[in-house]
C-alpha cells in the first residue's frame, strides 16, 4: 500500500544490460545493526517503563500495510490502562486533521454512555466532504479497506480511550500535499521514457542508425528526467516529514502533560525531527509484527527515501517492540538508564531467529492510494 520502493529502473539497451539506477544516498544502517538486546515484556509494560523515563512516547508504525495488529494493540484495554495510569490524557494519531470534530463527537457519545453507530461513523469519516481538505489522498487504495480500517481499527481505539479519559486528536496536516502532484508527474514522465526505450528494443532493428539516434536521445532524456524526479522527490519527502507543525499542535493541546503519538515510523527518523520539538523528554518506539518484518520494512523505506535524503534513518528509535514475539529490543540509541530499567523489570531473551529478508524488489514498485500519503 504505502511502500515507495523505487530501487532500480533497469533498461535493456543495445546488447548490454544498462543499469539506470536511482542511486541510494542513504547513510542509514540496516535495521539488524541498530538492534541490541531483547527483553520479554508486554506492550503495556513497555509503555509504563517508558513513561517512567520520559514525558512523551512516539510510536512508529513500521508497516501501514499490516496495520491491524499495531493499531489493534493500541486499542486494547491493557494498553490504554497503562497509558492513562502513566498520566497521559491526550493521544495523537496520524489521521486527517479535519476529522477532529467527528472524533470528538464519537468520544463524547461514548463518555455520555450513548450508543455509537460505528458504520455510520466510518462512512462519515471517509465520505463527508463538507471540508475543502478531503481530497481522498489519505484513503486506502483497495475497495472497502478504508472502512475496515476506520471501523475495525480507529473506532475501537476511540472507544477504549474515551472510557479511560484519554482524548484522541488527529494530527495529519497533509504536509507536502502541494508538492505531491509534481513528484507524481516527474515519476510518470520517467516511466514513459523507460517504456518507450523498451518498446524500441523489443521491435528490433537496433542496427538502424535512426533507431540508434533515437535511443541515444531517449537515454539522455531519461537521465534528465531521473534528476527531475529526484529533485521533486526530495522536495516532497522533506516537506512531508517536516513535523514541526505537528509537534506545535501536540505541545499546544497537551499543555506540558505527558503525551502518546502514533505515526508512521519514518517520522522522527531524522535528527532534529518530530520528537525533538516536543516539550519535555521523548522516547521513540518503533512497533512491528516481528523482527523479520521490521528489518524488511526498515530496509525498504530507509533505502528508498534515502535516495532523496540520506538523513532518513540517521536517528534510530530508542526501542523497537515486536508484537508477535512479545519482545522489546533495545537499540544503538537506547539511553543506559532505559536499558537498566528493562534489565531490572523484564527477563532477557535471545534474539528471534532471523528470517530471509532479501528485498530484491521488482524494477518499480511505486505504490498507490493511501501509500503516497500515510508514512
Amino acid at each position: 500500500m504505502y511502500s515507495e520502493t523505487i530501487k532500480i529502473i533497469t533498461l535493456i539497451i543495445g546488447d548490454k544490460l544498462a543499469d539506470h539506477t536511482l542511486t541510494s544516498g542513504s547513510g542509514s544502517p540496516p535495521a539488524d545493526s541498530i538492534l541490541r538486546d531483547g527483553y520479554s515484556v508486554s506492550f503495556a509494560d513497555v509503555l509504563r517503563i517508558g513513561y517512567g523515563q520520559a514525558d512523551n512516547i512516539v510510536l512508529g508504525d513500521s508497516d501501514h500495510d499490516d496495520y491491524r495488529k499495531i493499531w489493534g494493540a493500541m486499542g486494547e484495554s491493557e494498553t490504554v490502562r497503562a497509558i492513562a495510569e502513566s498520566g497521559v490524557s491526550n493521544m495523537f494519531l496520524e489521521l486527517p486533521h479535519f476529522r477532529n470534530d467527528l472524533i470528538s463527537e464519537f468520544q463524547s457519545q461514548v463518555r455520555a454512555g450513548q450508543d455509537v453507530d460505528v458504520a455510520a461513523f466510518g462512512q462519515r469519516f471517509e465520505h463527508e466532504d463538507n471540508v475543502e481538505f478531503n481530497k481522498g489522498r489519505w484513503r486506502f487504495g483497495a475497495q472497502d479497506e478504508t472502512q475496515q480500517f476506520v471501523q475495525g481499527a480507529v473506532a475501537p481505539i476511540l472507544e477504549t480511550t474515551a472510557r479511560a479519559g484519554v482524548a484522541v486528536h488527529p494530527i495529519d496536516y497533509e504536509n507536502g500535499a502541494d508538492l505531491l502532484d509534481d513528484r507524481n508527474a516527474a515519476r510518470i514522465a520517467l516511466i514513459e521514457t523507460r517504456d518507450e526505450i523498451l518498446r524500441i528494443r523489443e521491435q528490433g532493428s537496433s542496427s538502424d542508425p535512426s533507431v540508434q539516434t533515437r535511443l541515444a536521445e531517449l537515454r539522455s532524456q531519461f537521465d534528465q528526467q531521473k534528476q527531475d524526479y529526484m529533485a521533486a522527490g526530495l522536495a516532497y519527502y522533506n516537506a512531508r516529514h517536516d513535523d514541526r507543525n505537528l509537534a506545535h499542535t501536540v505541545n499546544g493541546i497537551s499543555g506540558g502533560d505527558k503525551t502518546l503519538t502514533l505515526m508512521g515510523f519514518v517520522h522522527g527518523s531524522r535528527s532534529n525531527d518530530f520528537e525533538e520539538y516536543l516539550n519535555g523528554d521523548s522516547i521513540k518506539i518503533d512497533v512491528a509484527v516481528s523482527r523479520a518484518a521490521y528489518e524488511q520494512n526498515y530496509a525498504r523505506q530507509m533505502d528508498s527515501l534515502g535516495q532523496f535524503n540520506p538523513a532518513f534513518g540517521e536517528d534510530a528509535p530508542e526501542l523497537v517492540y515486536l508484537l508477535d514475539e512479545g519482545t522489546v529490543m533495545t537499540t544503538v540509541n537506547t539511553p543506559p538508564e532505559l536499558v537498566e530499567a528493562f534489565r531490572i523489570d523484564a527477563p532477557s531473551v535471545q534474539p528471534p531467529v532471523q528470517q530471509d529478508t532479501n528485498n530484491d524488489a521488482p524494477a518499480i514498485d511505486w505504490g498507490t492510494g493511501y501509500s503516497t500519503k500515510w508514512n
